[in-house]
């Protein structure tokens, strides 16, 4: 199944989902440059040995790499019933090599006229677009897979046991980010109340597809 305001960009990393039921939404920030189209590309290369379902860029822009019932390799001990999204945004201090980076190389790893004079890494925060994005793809699967707007269906990758990425999801805007998922569900509901929970999975609804170019 695919999100159709998504970008399909297929990987190779994944595993088949067999009749998986996904039960809740993993948040991941990349931690690299500002450039969605890069970290596209890193996902959707075989190489990788990673990948999520999807990847949300700071202007909105949202890729999708694996199926909905397929298992995408994003969080260790979670895979097997999680849809991963991954958010391009980098926590501050992150590069601990920032004061040894050429000038060159500090511009390419910060939004356009961002300071990168100082002894360490800025990082970059999420965006409202981004945010705004991500929760109507995080209602939609709520909506798709009959999910509660709550922090058991709606989990940042730091909380999993087996991560060592203690930042990832830790400064999130749990409060309005929430209660955007919950006005976009609510949206959702109203327009689509009548459609069955296997009507959803289905790829029935008007913003899902199962094959063609859906997003592109």
């Amino acid at each position: 199944m695919r999100y159709s305001d998504a970008i399909w960009r297929p990987s190779s990393c994944f595993s088949p989902g067999k009749g998986r039921k996904p039960s809740f939404v993993v948040l991941h920030i990349t931690d690299g440059s500002p450039s969605v189209q890069n970290a596209a590309e890193r996902f959707a290369a075989s190489k990788a040995g990673v990948s999520p379902h999807f990847l949300i860029g700071q202007a909105g822009e949202i890729y999708q790499f694996v199926q909905l019932e397929d298992s995408a390799w994003h969080a260790k001990g979670w895979n097997s019933n999680s849809i991963g999204i991954e958010h391009v945004a980098r926590s501050p201090g992150e590069l601990k090599q920032w004061a040894s980076l050429s000038e060159r190389t500090r511009r390419s790893l910060v939004p356009k006229d961002a300071p990168i004079d100082g002894a360490t890494d800025p990082g970059f925060p999420l965006t409202e677009t981004q945010l705004a994005a991500s929760a109507r793809l995080v209602a939609w699967l709520c909506f798709t897979f009959d999910w509660a707007v709550d922090r058991r269906a709606i989990r940042p990758h730091c909380e999993n046991p087996q991560t060592t990425h203690s930042d990832c999801g830790r400064d999130w805007p749990w409060d309005s980010y929430l209660a955007a998922v919950s006005d976009r569900l609510l949206e959702l509901r109203n327009v689509r109340g009548g459609e069955s929970s296997s009507d959803r999975r289905s790829g029935s609804a008007a913003t899902c597809e199962e094959d063609g170019d859906a997003g592109q």
